[in-house]
């Protein structure tokens, strides 16, 4: 709608006028009596007008007089002066005043109203052309100095409303993590809104807009769209959705909404599009800038807060120097940072260990790859230590190796837990041996049954043998202790006992029946809080049930 405003001291052709150009529907005409009148408008409106008219001749300011008060307040309001004079020195002052057009009353009313209504409609699409291009100007500039995404977006959205005439507006990005489009930005909304439509999550291929990749304009009088009644609700009229591309991709969206309007008017509609094509590159660059700042800062805290030590050394250097010594590397080898940076790497390693140094690089130069392994390192007490190390080439913009970064993780304790659990296992072993005990263990889930040697010495089989008979142990025991055994394992399972302690015959491989006392319990559970895993031991009685057993 093109606004206008209106001013003559002749009320009677003041109201022709306005019914005159509101018929044609996209003009609405403000009235004033005279220039005083007028300027008050133009001072206490919030929206300026579209266009001025204004009649030369009027008591107490002419239509020159307020052109040149108009223009005195840097409204630059397109300006055609409409009257009944035509001396040539009228007409170069106003045009020398800054007036757009210039009409003579008079004539056929028709072509004349015709010809304002034109010229109004022309000056219109100039201002706004000239509105747009100064708009179009400041994003680009902000856009090129923009340092944050989330700026970027809010001035992005604000030059789109102020472009569209629109009261609401709303940005959203392709989250590359989850592959949907994500709001990042909105306003003009409630609360309530803004909450239902971050709900609803598109990924490229069921977005509308992606799979499009133009523009949707949605008027007041289309229905049954996604998001219907939430617009409803909202009491929006008129909505445009304009896709964000780069390099043929949509990377995001944006909306712009009016309460007002029934629709966007197409003459914004290119205004909005050359928005969204100046956004994407710079929309582009600053999500990457936003990636890597987010990944240096989790590459940081990692650096600063693992008990891992991280070195970088000068790969230029035949001595190699410390450039970088994380906190995890002051805590394992006892050295601070100021300590180390600057300093040689070699007081880390030992001699031998240095003497490779020349020959390390050389393969990382060449082969492009680092090195990893098992080796010892020194603290600055002069205690050695087993670490996995591992070393990796840096290589600068040319793909000269420009440094090294050194990986250690300090293995002590780990060397010393399987130390104590290999000693743990031969007094183990030694105890089952000296115990004349036979080791057995049972997956629960599968079934499958695993028997010690001397397990297959006291019956008399082969492991092969048991090993290819599922279930051997229920099939050897004596049919009379056979319901006494399963009691015994199901309260057992059944979390009744502490272990499943037992005394039964089992038949030998030569058809004896042989006493045997044997202890089992549950060592693991499934995700559901089952027995899943069973170990034990057996032993011969001798004399029978209730005998000796040796220890």
């Amino acid at each position: 709608m093109i606004r206008v405003l209106l001013v003559d001291d002749d009320p009677t052709l003041l109201e022709l006028t306005r019914i005159f150009l509101e018929r044609s529907g996209d003009i609405a005409v403000d009235a004033a009596g005279s220039a005083l009148e007028a300027l008050l408008r133009l001072e206490g409106v919030a929206d300026p007008y579209d266009v001025v008219i204004s009649d030369y001749a009027m008591p107490e300011m002419d239509g020159i007089t307020f052109l040149k008060a108009v223009r005195g307040r840097k409204l630059d309001i397109p300006f055609i002066l409409f009257t009944g004079k035509s001396r040539e020195e009228v007409v170069i002052e106003a045009l020398n005043s800054g007036v757009d057009y210039y009409i003579q009353k008079g004539g056929d009313p028709k072509v004349l109203f015709a010809e304002l209504t034109h010229q109004i409609r022309q000056a219109a699409d100039r201002e706004r052309a000239r509105r747009e291009d100064q708009i179009e100007r400041v994003l680009a500039l902000e856009l090129s100095g923009a340092t944050s995404l989330s700026a970027a977006l809010k001035l992005c959205v604000d030059a789109a409303m102020e472009v569209s005439e629109a009261d609401c507006g709303t940005m959203y990005l392709l989250d590359r993590t989850s592959g949907s489009f994500v709001i990042r930005y909105s306003t003009g909304f409630s609360s309530e809104f803004v909450e239902e439509i971050s709900k609803r999550r598109r990924s490229p291929g069921t977005s509308l807009i992606a799979r499009a990749k133009r523009s949707i304009y949605i008027r007041y009088q289309d229905k049954d769209l996604p998001l219907q009644e939430a617009r409803e609700r909202e009491g929006l009229r008129a909505m445009a959705v304009v896709p964000v591309h780069h390099e043929n991709e949509v990377v995001g969206y944006y909306s712009v909404g009016t309460h007002a309007s029934d629709e966007i008017p197409h003459q914004r509609r290119s205004g909005l599009e050359t928005i969204a094509a100046m956004t994407g590159n710079a929309i582009f660059r600053l999500q990457a800038e936003e990636d890597l700042r987010r990944s240096e800062e989790e590459l940081r805290a990692i650096f600063k807060a693992a008990e891992v030590a991280f070195v970088i050394t000068d790969a230029t250097d035949p001595d190699p120097t410390v450039l970088e010594f994380s906190p995890g590397a002051e805590k394992i080898f006892g050295y601070s940072r100021q300590e180390m940076v600057g300093g040689a790497v070699s007081r880390l390693h030992l001699p031998e260990d240095v003497a490779l140094f020349p020959e390390v690089h050389r393969q990382m130069r060449e082969g492009g790859r680092g090195f990893s392994g098992l080796m010892t390192l020194v603290r600055k007490n002069g205690e050695r230590f087993p670490a996995l190390f591992s070393t990796h080439p840096l290589f600068d913009e040319s793909g000269r190796m420009r440094a090294a970064l050194g990986v250690s993780i300090d293995v002590t304790e780990q060397r010393l837990v399987e130390e104590a659990l290999k000693e743990s296992e031969e007094r183990l072993k030694l105890a089952v041996e000296g115990g004349n005990l036979a080791v057995w263990d049972w997956n629960l889930a599968t079934g499958e049954e695993a028997f010690s040697d001397k397990w297959c010495e006291i019956l008399g089989y082969s492991v092969e043998e048991l090993k290819a008979s599922l279930g051997i142990w229920d099939r050897l025991v004596h049919p009379d202790d056979h319901a006494r055994v399963k009691q015994a394992l199901r309260n057992h399972l059944d979390g009744l006992t502490p272990y499943c302690e037992t005394e039964q015959r089992m038949r030998s491989k030569d058809g004896r029946w042989v006493w045997i006392w044997g202890r089992g319990k549950v060592v693991s559970w499934d995700e559901r809080g089952r027995p899943a895993r069973m170990t034990g031991v057996i032993q011969e009685m001798r004399g029978g049930r209730g005998g000796s057993r040796d220890l």
